[in-house]
């Protein structure tokens, strides 16, 4: 069966369509494109458009007992603290679409017209969860809220992961040591979720969905329940690091400053000057230079996740809590995502091993 949500009627031919209308029961919509500088045309294509069409179908379907949309956590950044329901959208979908017939792939129109949103995946993802909640019918809706979906803590094995998105790339390039200061708090919480918790409580909401007027919402998140701080992601991330000999330059570190300007002079006095030393030295010497592109690297990710490290939310969870909690000891063993549960030294001992065994040998330059 093959499907693509960016086209009419999903790309689906006749005899798919009616096997899913008539034999599925329950509807996992995470199809979406969650690059932060996609153009916003793009990204209401993929994630606003693509979320129609996925909940048209499902309200279709004879037997649907649950339809269930991951979004994200930072749909409603501007508020500090984020709770477990459905905020009013960033803007009108007429609006949006005028806006973007007026004024295409323009990024810096479209970063004005966001409306406090860091990127148009946010924004995108705000608009559908808002469409979800107003037009889902009578088909059980479930919204679940993963933060920084970060490496596996069991399931199917410790540290598994196969992608570089979320955090992956920023703390692997402090820990080889390329990236030595950030823009934030050091002592800010960083709200990491392993995947097979998100994974877990998307099944149980599934299971307990209901048929109401209002969309059940789950934040999957930590930081109000275990959080961890910055500088102890990178202090256990990096310790991992070096007991391994990965890293790459001596005594990985960051420093978190509040200030972009003394974030940038830092930047230019102790990673930009040096790895221009080095290449002259390489140079010099007949070599090919390597470490100033090395960092145009690494600080492009580093500024690409600025508005994450530079800002800090509380992100409740008491409705999954709640839904953990009714669940039986045998079903808790079975589906464990109670983030009181992890232990952060352990969790990013094991993420620091997965990236290296999972992903690392199979990507350059990251």
């Amino acid at each position: 069966m093959i499907g693509d949500v960016t086209l009419p009627n999903l790309g689906l031919n006749q005899k798919d369509e009616e096997t899913l209308v008539g034999k599925v029961s329950v509807v996992y919509h995470a199809a979406a494109t969650i690059k932060f500088n996609e153009p916003l045309q793009v990204a209401m294509n993929i994630n606003f458009e693509g979320t129609q069409k996925i909940l048209e179908l499902s309200k279709r379907m004879k037997n649907i007992e649950a339809f269930i949309y991951i979004s994200t956590a930072f749909t409603n950044t501007s508020r500090r603290v984020l709770l477990e329901t459905v905020y009013p959208p960033p803007a009108k979908v007429d609006d949006v679409y005028k806006f973007i017939e007026e004024y295409g792939h323009d990024a810096q129109e479209t970063k004005k017209f966001l409306n406090e949103q860091p990127s148009t995946y946010t924004f995108t993802k705000s608009l559908s969860e808002a469409y979800v909640a107003k037009n889902h019918g009578d088909v059980p809706t479930v919204i679940i809220r993963p933060s920084v979906v970060s490496s596996a803590k069991d399931e199917p094995l410790k540290g598994w992961l196969d992608n570089w998105y979320g955090g992956t790339a920023l703390v692997q390039n402090a820990g080889r040591g390329w990236n030595r200061f950030a823009l934030g708090n050091n002592d800010a919480p960083l709200d990491l979720i392993p995947v097979d918790y998100v994974s877990n409580m998307s099944v149980i909401a599934a299971a307990k969905a209901k048929k109401s007027s209002d969309v059940q919402v789950y934040n999957c998140t930590s930081s109000a329940e275990n959080p961890i701080i910055w500088s102890d992601v990178h202090k256990y991330f990096n310790r991992e690091m070096v007991a391994l000999g990965k890293n790459e330059i001596p005594c990985p570190h960051v420093i978190y400053l509040k200030s972009k300007l003394l974030m940038n002079i830092g930047t230019f006095v102790f990673q930009t000057t040096p790895a221009q030393i080095a290449d002259f030295w390489l140079k010099i010497t007949g070599r090919e230079p390597k470490y100033t592109e090395t960092l145009s690297k690494v600080l492009k990710v580093r500024d690409g996740y600025e508005f994450f490290t530079a800002n800090s939310w509380v992100m409740k969870a008491e409705r999954a809590r709640e839904l953990y909690s009714s669940l039986s000891p045998e079903d808790k063993e079975e589906f464990p995502c109670d983030v009181t549960q992890i232990v952060w030294s352990e969790f990013m001992r094991d993420y620091c091993r997965g990236i290296l065994k999972y992903i690392s040998p199979k990507t350059n330059g990251k």
